[in-house]
């Protein structure tokens, strides 16, 4: 089951105490994990977050290797650059999901960084969403155990600036699905996204791996077991045609009905040929457009934005419906 690949290199695999809050009374026994939780050493409840961590190493030699990894509340994993997996599937905290890869590595340096999404309820995040706090564990096996296992290696972290978490506008409707993202190109940091850069901070070991397999008497919260399901598919799609574009009379336009009389026929084959990934597409300065965009089947998916040009607002909205 193939998640993300570079020559072959990666593949899914289908094997299936907070110090800031006192553990004492709680009998954990040995975990078969040497790996711990690790995050931030204090964060706001009321604030959503997103965090980047990374582990660099070198390598005399390849090596094949097996890690497990799982975050609260969700995580991407790369290595080398490359897109590895996202996780984890969800449970709930007495059945907390890990995911597990197999890692070839060549000789020489490899570094892989970790993003950790985190929604507080108030943002708010998924109604089918638990949380006990921002945390990451990864567990490297055998001999990777020194290089990558987190509270074992120095992993180092920092806050993801220029994204932020806010709720729907809601008109007379519920939403289930947590909360809306912004990006602010200005304040984005690429080179800290790569693993690079300065500001890096040291994370707090928050806990031991509590698994469901050899759990005694465990703290409430993160019990791991492993993935049920198989990855999701993941490909990188070019979908869509620009069914309606036109020159909107505000920015406000989430209210504002459409117009076919409005429909501006000689732009939307400029629109389809950058939805077909064919060509790029200029919006001038100073004008604004809305599109409608029929995707033409049910898609659950990550939508990637290619932008250039300062000063330029971008709002993608989704609907199952008109």
């Amino acid at each position: 089951m193939v998640v993300a690949k570079s020559g072959g290199r990666y593949r899914r695999i289908s094997i299936s105490a907070d110090p800031l809050l006192d553990t004492s009374h709680y009998r954990f026994g040995d975990s078969c994990w040497p790996a711990k939780w690790i995050g931030p050493g204090s964060h706001n409840p009321d604030a959503s977050l997103g965090l980047v961590f990374r582990r660099s190493f070198e390598l005399a030699r390849g090596r094949k290797w097996r890690v497990h990894i799982s975050a609260d509340q969700c995580y991407e994993l790369y290595v080398d650059g490359q897109l590895v997996g996202r996780g984890p599937e969800r449970g709930d905290l007495k059945n907390w999901v890990y995911e597990s890869y197999a890692l070839d590595l060549a000789a020489g340096g490899h570094r892989v960084v970790v993003f950790v999404w985190w929604l507080a309820p108030a943002a708010p995040a998924p109604e089918a969403q638990q949380t006990h706090r921002p945390a990451l564990i990864v567990l490297g096996e055998g001999e990777a155990n020194q290089l990558l296992s987190t509270g074992v290696a120095p992993w180092e972290y920092q806050p993801l600036a220029g994204y932020s978490f806010h709720d729907h506008d809601h008109f007379n409707c519920y939403y289930a699905t947590g909360a809306q993202l912004n990006i602010d190109g200005r304040r984005r940091n690429p080179a800290v996204e790569r693993g690079a850069g300065e500001g890096w901070q040291q994370p707090v070991t928050l806990g031991p791996a509590a698994l469901v397999a050899t759990r005694w008497e465990t703290a409430p919260w993160w019990v791991l077991r492993p993935a049920f399901l198989p990855p999701m598919y993941g490909k990188l799609l070019h979908v869509g045609v620009a069914r309606h574009v036109e020159i909107p009379p505000r920015t406000a336009t989430t209210d504002l009905p459409v117009d076919s009389a409005c429909h501006l026929p000689a732009e939307a084959g400029n629109w389809n040929k950058l939805l077909a990934g064919a060509a790029p597409l200029t919006v001038p300065a100073h004008t604004l457009r809305r599109v409608l965009i029929d995707l033409g089947h049910y898609y659950c998916a990550y939508p990637q934005i290619t932008c250039s040009g300062a000063g330029a607002t971008v709002r993608l909205f989704w609907a199952e419906v008109l």
